[in-house]
């Protein structure tokens, strides 16, 4: 699912779209079933560090919840300590697991 950032109109800004959020569905043992991973959060430059990617992690969430989500997973850069801390705000916590990818094209 994706959904497109838009600003609030009552803020002085015209309601334009701001970024977006991705999200992708899966079916996982080790965490009990439905998992979801928020894929992508994109805030424009000129607009981060208001709350927004925080606002969209928490509406991605929500959406998630009423799918019955059982887990939802992000990745993140390990020297990208503001979005760690974006992330860690709700509750999003490192685990001992290590992400392993293949790329096959």
């Amino acid at each position: 699912m994706a959904w497109l950032i838009e600003c609030d109109r009552h803020d002085g800004h015209d309601g334009h779209d701001v970024g977006y959020v991705v999200v992708c569905f899966e079916y996982s043992l080790a965490f009990g079933g439905r998992c979801a991973y928020l894929d992508e959060v994109f805030v424009d430059e000129a607009y981060r560090g208001q709350g927004i990617g925080l606002q969209a992690s928490a509406f991605a969430t929500d959406a998630c919840c009423q799918r019955g989500i059982h887990t939802l997973h992000l990745e993140v850069e390990q020297h990208n300590r503001r979005a760690i801390r974006v992330y860690e705000c709700p509750g999003f916590v490192s685990n001992e697991r290590m992400l392993m990818s293949r790329r096959l094209v």
